[in-house]
């Protein structure tokens, strides 16, 4: 009636029963029911009529059994009774079949079954047949319960009986090492100090009393040590291990350590090696991503985050998978349990178990077997319930924190960006009020002057004289345009010009025959064309025989306002820019500018390799 479901019945039932149970095995110590066992057979007391049970047989003779009157009253109890009991058994397992009590009752009823079946022919049926001689199977029938109820003790959790011989190991051996260490006490009091209750029995205790608690402690520790030896899991204080955990979880806010946190506990806890926590992905797919793994696959565990009937399952009952007690939904999502059981075991998952926040699933955390294979216990199975509400909170805190981490990183590189785009146009701003200042104050001052000249002596300057100072003037304001119009091309570049022309091909062409020219004060400036239809590239080649450069030189040729060496003795009024607007007209239009030269006073060679266009 009470098997397995753990509710109390009626109190009066209860005790009605228990004490029936007790006054039958009292009465059977005594001759009330049988006086004696003779050659002629069973002599029965007066106490059988106060059990019909045990008016049935008179005696056993050579002929036989011989029954009493109570025989049909007897069978007829032990025929209703084992019957309804049986019952009861079936429509329990039929109700419990895909949970874990399911095998329980099965185991239960088989044993109970193969039992009565054997004790009620051995005992009941053989006798009328006169094969009394081998009632003595009767008793030993119950070998087939016990041995089907130890199996589904051991293989599915009934009753949780190990987890009670555990701790019943250690409350004895320390009950033991309580009885012993006060009679050895009392012993001792009694053979030094005549007694325990004199002075020096007192004085005694202050000493003995601290030996006992760090024995008693020390003693403790040894025993449950021994029991997860000897019983193969490991003992665990649960409140215990709730507070370690939530003292570790609360020093961290990162999402990593967080996860680290919960694989240790659960892992040193419970003995196991396969764990792995998964995170809910964003929306609301239902799927989940893998985020730390021990001992699992990841393609199989991977193809179980996917599973949207397991997160359907999760959203229903908002409470663990255990794989061996998976309890179907209801009759439409027989199909869909199935699945899942079969997935799960396949991959050797145990338990699934859903951390939760606000009715909300955030993640998952998915054991595998125990290393010593045993079933997960009922205290096992309330310390991960307790053990995911903590760890539901932990994690949603650091994910929060992560994203938020995210974003601040994001704006914090977008502010570094700027911060040294900022600092690169100060530097320009600084280099160009540098070089302009110097670039367009010696034109200035030389235009300046010579018109200056030409106005003060105008009576008395000579005309020939007069027009070579208005050609020199004329000189320095041409000058003085070409350096404006340098500046104002850099300016252009570095505000990003990405689209490309023939002026611009043009003049950056004029740059290098220029300064080809200008350093070349002896031999020849060559100047060609080469189409390379194979790489669809043209190539510009500017040829001279001047100064040429050195190895330093090239490394920094293209730089803003870079002059090389020894060019101010050859052309002193050079700004530095005209490479460098080269180079960045070339690039914005694809293509590369090359310098090479064999050495100082060798000349150098200048290519420009820009992509042929294709044909329309």
């Amino acid at each position: 009636t009470y098997f397995p479901e753990e509710k109390p019945g009626r109190k009066s039932v209860t005790i009605g029963f228990v004490f029936l149970t007790l006054l039958a095995f009292l009465m059977s110590l005594s001759n009330f029911i049988v006086v004696a066992y003779t050659e002629e057979g069973t002599v029965f007391g007066w106490g059988q009529l106060a059990f019909l049970v045990f008016t049935i047989v008179v005696a056993y003779t050579e002929e036989g059994t011989v029954f009493g009157w109570g025989q049909l009253a007897f069978l007829v109890f032990m025929m209703l009774g084992f019957g309804y009991s049986l019952v009861v058994l079936i429509r329990k397992y039929k109700k419990h079949k895909n949970t874990l009590h399911g095998p329980q009752i099965k185991y239960v009823l088989i044993g109970l079954s193969v039992s009565i079946t054997i004790a009620l022919s051995t005992n009941i049926v053989m006798p009328l047949l006169h094969l009394g001689e081998i009632r003595f199977l009767g008793p030993l029938a119950m070998v087939a319960f016990l041995t089907a109820t130890t199996y589904a003790i051991i293989r599915y959790r009934l009753m949780d009986i190990r987890l009670v011989m555990r701790r019943s190991f250690i409350f004895a051996g320390l009950a033991l090492f309580v009885f012993f260490a006060y009679y050895a006490t009392l012993w001792l009091d009694t053979k030094l100090f005549g007694g325990p209750y004199t002075s020096g029995a007192y004085l005694a205790a202050l000493v003995i009393t601290p030996i006992f608690l760090l024995a008693f402690s020390r003693l403790s520790r040894i025993l449950k040590s021994v029991a997860n030896k000897y019983f193969f899991a490991g003992l665990y204080d649960h409140q215990e291990t709730i507070d370690t955990f939530a003292s570790k979880v609360s020093k961290t806010i990162h999402l990593n350590e967080v996860v680290g946190v919960i694989i240790e506990t659960i892992e040193n806890t419970l003995r196991i090696d396969n764990i792995a926590v998964a995170l809910r992905k964003p929306g609301d797919d239902g799927s989940f991503d893998p985020l730390e793994i021990h001992g699992f696959g990841r393609a199989e565990l991977n193809q179980i985050c996917r599973q949207k009937d397991l997160y359907s399952y999760f959203v229903l009952s908002q409470k663990p998978l255990v794989v061996d007690e998976f309890l179907k939904l209801d009759e439409r999502t027989s199909d869909q349990a199935a699945r899942i059981t079969a997935d799960l075991k396949r991959f050797g998952i145990a338990i699934c178990l859903p951390l939760i926040t606000k009715k909300r699933i955030n993640s998952l955390v998915i054991l595998g077997q125990k290393i010593s294979r045993e079933a997960y216990t009922k205290e096992d199975i309330e310390l991960l319930m307790t053990l995911s509400h903590q760890a539901a909170v932990a994690l949603e805190n650091a994910r929060l924190y992560a994203d938020m981490q995210e974003v601040v990183d994001e704006q914090t590189k977008d502010i570094k960006e700027m911060n040294t785009r900022l600092q690169e146009l100060l530097k320009m701003k600084s280099e160009f009020l540098t070089v302009a200042s110097h670039q367009l104050r010696t034109p200035t001052s030389i235009v300046r002057g010579y018109l200056s000249m030409a106005v003060d002596d105008k009576d008395r300057m000579p005309s020939d004289q007069r027009e070579m100072l208005i050609k020199n003037a004329l000189a320095g304001v041409n000058r003085l345009e070409r350096i404006i119009h340098d500046l104002l091309s850099v300016t252009e570049l570095e505000g990003g010009m990405v689209l490309a022309d023939e002026v611009r091909v043009k003049e950056a062409i004029r740059n290098l025959v220029d300064n080809a020219i200008r350093y070349t004060e002896k031999g020849h400036v060559s100047v060609a064309l080469r189409a390379m239809q194979e790489d669809k590239k043209a190539e510009i080649i500017v040829e001279d025989t001047g100064i040429g450069m050195s190895d330093n030189d090239k490394k920094h040729l293209f730089g803003k306002f870079v002059r090389g060496e020894g060019v101010l003795q050859v052309h002193p009024d050079g700004t530095g820019l005209g490479l460098f607007i080269t180079r960045q007209f070339i690039e914005l239009m694809n293509g590369t500018v090359q310098a090479e030269s064999a050495g100082k006073g060798k000349g150098s060679t200048f290519k420009i390799t820009l992509p042929i266009a294709p044909k329309l």
